[in-house]
């Protein structure tokens, strides 16, 4: 096997496990994509409908310390309130 395809082979084995890591797991109650936007070019939205605001809260942490950014959608008043938005 040529060198070329040796790297070849290895590099996409590396982009593989490299999406797999883009996956975080926050307790038992979340599971964010961190590495969404780099694969699809639409970061992660966090759905805060049905999540009590402390959840969304701690989400969003984790969120803004691994990308920088956290995006939220169908907050209500007291998931909102509780953020200091």
């Amino acid at each position: 096997m040529s060198s070329l395809k040796k790297f070849e082979r290895s590099r996409k084995l590396f982009e593989k496990k490299d999406r797999l890591l883009a996956v975080a797991s926050l307790a038992r109650f979340a599971r964010l994509d961190i590495g969404r936007e780099k694969r699809k070019g639409l970061p992660e939205v966090i759905l805060a409908e049905g999540k009590d605001a402390r959840d969304v809260a701690r989400i969003s942490e984790v969120m803004v310390r691994r990308t920088g950014r956290a995006i939220i959608s169908r907050t209500n008043g007291p998931q909102v309130s509780s953020q200091g938005c």
